[in-house]
């Protein structure tokens, strides 16, 4: 069952989330930490359509939006007793850390010698 049709239609994000979290911690049914997701992942995709639609950029939502609402979701892993107050608090920094944190990134560092050695610079001209 998707969790929208769960959701009363007055309650907004944060207290739905908080609806679920109430009835997860109490019994710890992994089926609720997936509406928990899904509503998690709505905020996310909210954010970052958002972020593009200001920035006129297009990026990869639906996995940045899996990213930041995963930066959630684990922490109900690591700690039993983990709360949030405010889920788009939470899916806020998510969002932050897919879009500019090191997630997924896996950077080699190169020396400027073995750069040049790699792509040589023949005919540029130095001032």
């Amino acid at each position: 069952m998707d969790y929208r049709q769960t959701k009363n239609r007055t309650e907004n994000h944060n207290q739905q989330y908080a609806r679920l979290q109430a009835a997860y911690l109490s019994t710890q049914d992994s089926g609720l930490l997936g509406k928990m997701y899904e509503c998690a992942k709505a905020v996310a995709v909210n954010y970052l359509n958002k972020y593009c639609r200001t920035r006129n950029l297009h990026l990869d939502i639906p996995t940045l939006s899996h990213d930041s609402a995963m930066y959630v979701i684990n922490r109900y892993w690591k700690t039993e007793s983990f709360q949030v107050k405010k889920i788009s608090t939470y899916i806020y920094f998510g969002v932050l850390k897919a879009l500019f944190g090191d997630y997924h990134k896996d950077v080699e560092l190169i020396s400027y010698e073995e750069l040049h050695e790699k792509i040589p610079l023949s005919g540029c001209r130095m001032p």
